[in-house]
């Protein structure tokens, strides 16, 4: 069920805010005075304005948000860390391909697009000695894992071949322990997990026992956090970046926990059990 009056007073405060970001386009959020916490600042803004006008046609069918999606229907593309800044976008193009408003010509555009990225990052895993699109690891890598994962989901979806369906599990055998670190990334699983987060609620409890499911963030060759880490009398055990990985909660630029990084893989794990389980919905 829904709520029509709340639903229609969100579409209109959507729409405002849509028309007043595209009329004020060098205003930039920025924390209000006393907060010191992470700003998230964004100065590059073309993503979250593709994404919102994606949603809004989806919603609308109005002719202004299909003119502003319209040009970048094949551009999907991947761009690896901070996928708070990086990855929206692409939610907007899987947006567009599940709402049915495209006419048959742009939808064969966008379904191009997705399938040429997929492609593209299973051509590198296969050339990755553990079978993963990236090399390079940043802070939050895990989760750059699994957003190329649901491009190889998406993709499936579209064309039904198998090879995009074993890709998006490939992928998620790196995040469960076929790693350079020997890690399952997933707290509670497999003989060795992580689970000593750098979560403030966890450690603020010491009685608090980490709960099954969280992610931690993976390998970190930039390893922003080392001198806290070496404050707090711990070290990275490798810092060969593949490898740079501390589970203990000194380490916030690699065994951090966000929602931005467990939701790919809800989404990535619901739909392997729905494709793998012949008794899932």
């Amino acid at each position: 069920s829904t709520d029509s009056i709340f639903a229609e007073r969100c579409l209109r405060a959507a729409e405002k805010a849509y028309a007043w970001a595209l009329a004020n386009p060098d205003r930039y959020f920025k924390n209000p005075p006393g907060v010191w916490t992470g700003e998230y600042g964004d100065r590059i803004l073309d993503e979250e304005f593709f994404w919102a006008a994606a949603e809004l046609y989806c919603t609308t069918a109005a002719v202004e948000y299909y003119r502003a999606v319209k040009p970048a229907l094949g551009r999907i593309r991947f761009r690896p860390t901070e996928s708070w800044r990086n990855y929206v976008d692409n939610l907007g193009y899987y947006s567009l391909y599940l709402c049915d408003r495209l006419d048959p010509e742009d939808r064969e555009i966008l379904e191009e697009g997705i399938v040429r990225l997929a492609d593209k990052l299973l051509g590198a895993a296969l050339e990755n000695p553990y079978g993963i699109p990236i090399s390079h690891f940043e802070w939050g890598s895990n989760s750059d894992v699994l957003n190329t994962a649901i491009v190889e989901i998406v993709a499936h979806e579209i064309t039904g071949e198998p090879k995009y369906l074993d890709a998006a599990a490939m992928f998620t055998d790196y995040i469960f322990g076929r790693n350079a670190t020997g890690y399952c990334f997933v707290s509670g699983y497999g003989t060795l997990s992580s689970g000593n987060f750098h979560h403030r609620l966890l450690m603020a409890d010491t009685n608090q026992e980490t709960f099954p499911g969280y992610l931690a963030g993976g390998p970190n060759g930039d390893m922003q956090d080392r001198s806290n880490v070496e404050s707090a009398g711990a070290s990275y055990p490798d810092t060969h970046e593949a490898k740079a990985y501390l589970d203990d909660p000194s380490s916030y630029a690699s065994n951090e926990i966000c929602i931005n990084w467990n939701a790919p893989l809800v989404f990535v794990l619901a739909y392997l059990d729905r494709q793998f389980d012949p008794d899932a919905m």
